[in-house]
């Protein structure tokens, strides 16, 4: 794709990709290396020999050293879940204090919960959970004592204001990388610029971003959970940079076209960033920490889109729109220059990801962590609005400035776009108004419902109602407050649902799969030259599906709680 630049520009280009993509591949060396020191050092935690035995049914004595593993709420308290040794005829091990009031749920396989937390230190009582065939589901024997579990979210010793400074360090990078004052004349400049008309930026530019993000999300989903969150945060800095020197030195619908793939890649790793720093921070901080992670993402955005507006009105920066560019990309770099020195490394341990244990036990295992973890649901229920109305932002992202532009061509986009990305930066600040049931499913289910249904009707109009440049501006602002209180509502639920250290896996999975279903819907629409409203109705349609599957979602989980009361095994109620 340098060919269509001129030689000298060729030249600097190619030079300067290469140079990114060695350090690019010695980060990447760098950070495998410290991924499989983290592993080793995490094997050692969490794990401890049992004190006093115990024979279990059938005399069969538990074999080898016991490991904790997923833990969705450890607040201090030793709880987790095993495996055993198969020649036992075990499937599961659930812990729980001994000298509590315990509840078993054997059918759906939960850890168990205590009344009262515990010291690492606290005797625990053995609980075996045998499969369904056999005729006792549960037996206790004996004690022991446990390190803390692998992912548990004890706190260190830190005061809040220790607390809040590790957010801001996070927080940061975000801000920066998001400081973008090109961002909203990114349409002005590749048809001024560089000579692209709008059918090739709707058939050939646009659509690779979102291609891209689905092929790379499931890579960087594994990768985190594998590689550890850090390195994989790291590489999407390293792509931001790749997209600022294609965006700036090369021409043609080609490049842009890799411009797009480069910026999908570091946009993918934005689902691991935010779940970062459910990482570095305690489960009774995440609530604040969500906020100031969305918050300032976005006001970065904003400050960008200031900044762009106040120089293209009162400079010659509008005949010169390439400045701008050079700008977002010391921001980036600055970003980088952040995260390299002043990041927060995680403070707990993770568990073991699913590729080691694909490998040590095989894909049955795995399998049943990742359908644990879906099971919640809360994260089931959040996880369906992240399937359609994460996937109707996204296509809206793609195409809201092109909808503007036929509008007026010249307007102000760069206010318009701080108004945006200071609505989106307010929208989660509405989770201080429902801190009690956030993280509640039946709170999840009507939240998503209900908020869908008006960014769908917002979508619509934007396409029916005819009006000036200014009620499309209105139109477009509240339909972003509203996602983003949906997206920051869900992620924070997801986190405190979750298990630790999962939350990024479950980030990055739930946009592969929507990104999957509006990947195929652009795909058609492309093909049948489908104008910017064409994708808005696409953008409302997949709102408005929210609320039938919702309620699909709701009867089939209330039909399986009644079969299961019907056969004793459960008597757990459904949150609707």
């Amino acid at each position: 794709f340098f060919s269509s630049a001129s030689p000298p520009v060729c030249a600097w280009g190619q030079r300067v990709v290469l140079a990114v993509l060695s350090v690019l591949g010695a980060a990447c060396r760098a950070a495998a290396e410290d991924a499989r020191e983290s592993h080793r050092q995490a094997r050692n935690v969490g794990i401890g020999p049992l004190e006093a035995g115990g024979h279990a049914k059938g005399d069969a004595r538990p074999e080898g050293r016991l490991r904790f593993a997923d833990n969705p709420h450890s607040q201090g308290m030793p709880r987790g879940r095993a495996s055993m040794s198969r020649g036992a005829g075990l499937e599961e091990l659930l812990l729980a204090p001994s000298g509590h009031n315990d509840e078993y749920d054997d059918d759906a396989m939960l850890p168990l919960t205590a009344a009262s937390p515990s010291p690492p230190s606290t005797p625990l009582a053995l609980a075996y959970s045998y499969p369904a065939s056999s005729s006792s589901s549960i037996s206790r024997v004996g004690s022991f004592k446990a390190s803390p579990p692998l992912g548990s979210q004890q706190s260190p010793c830190k005061g809040k204001g220790e607390w809040l400074w590790v957010i801001v360090r996070v927080c940061m990078v975000g801000f920066l990388v998001n400081c973008q004052p090109s961002e909203p004349y990114l349409t002005r400049y590749l048809k001024e610029d560089k000579h692209l008309t709008d059918k090739e930026l709707d058939d050939k530019v646009w659509p690779v971003d979102t291609y891209g993000a689905f092929a790379f999300l499931l890579p960087i989903a594994f990768m985190a959970d594998s590689m550890g969150y850090w390195a994989v945060i790291l590489l999407g800095l390293l792509c931001r940079q790749m997209t600022r020197i294609i965006l700036i030195f090369l021409h043609g619908v080609d490049s842009m076209a890799v411009m797009q793939l480069t910026y999908a890649a570091a946009t993918g790793v934005n689902s691991i960033y935010f779940a970062y720093v459910y990482l570095v921070v305690p489960s009774s901080l995440f609530p604040l920490a969500t906020i100031c992670v969305h918050g300032s993402f976005h006001i970065g955005n904003a400050l960008g889109s200031g900044l762009a507006q106040v120089l293209v009105q009162h400079t010659s920066v509008k005949d010169h729109l390439s400045i701008l560019f050079y700008l977002s990309w010391a921001f980036s770099s600055a970003g980088l220059l952040w995260f390299l020195l002043l990041f927060p490394r995680p403070a707990f341990a993770a568990p073991p990801s699913l590729i080691s244990l694909v490998r040590a036990e095989g894909w049955r295992p795995a399998a049943r962590t990742l359908a644990a973890i879906y099971r919640d649901q809360t994260v089931l229920r959040w996880s369906l609005w992240w399937l359609l109305g994460y996937g109707a932002a996204y296509i809206v992202s793609n195409y809201y400035q092109n909808q503007f532009y036929n509008a007026d061509p010249g307007g102000d986009f760069g206010a318009v776009a701080v108004l945006m990305e200071v609505a989106a930066a307010a929208g989660p600040l509405a989770l201080h108004l429902f801190r009690a049931v956030d993280a509640d499913p039946g709170f999840a289910s009507w939240a998503a419902m209900l908020s869908s249904v008006v960014v769908g009707v917002l979508y619509v109009c934007s396409v029916l109602v005819p009006g000036s440049l200014q009620g499309l501006f209105a139109l477009n602002i509240c339909a972003i407050a509203v996602t983003s209180f949906q997206y920051a509502a869900a992620a924070n639920a997801i986190a405190a649902s979750a298990p630790p250290a999962r939350q990024g896996l479950v980030f990055a999975l739930n946009t592969f799969a929507a990104l999957g279903i509006i990947t195929v819907a652009q795909a058609i629409c492309a093909s049948r030259d489908a104008t910017v409203s064409t994708f808005y109705y696409v953008a409302a349609s997949l709102d408005f599906a929210v609320v039938p599957l919702m309620l699909l979602l709701l009867l089939l989980s209330a039909v399986l709680l009644g079969e299961r009361r019907r056969s004793g095994g459960g008597s757990a109620a459904l949150a609707v």
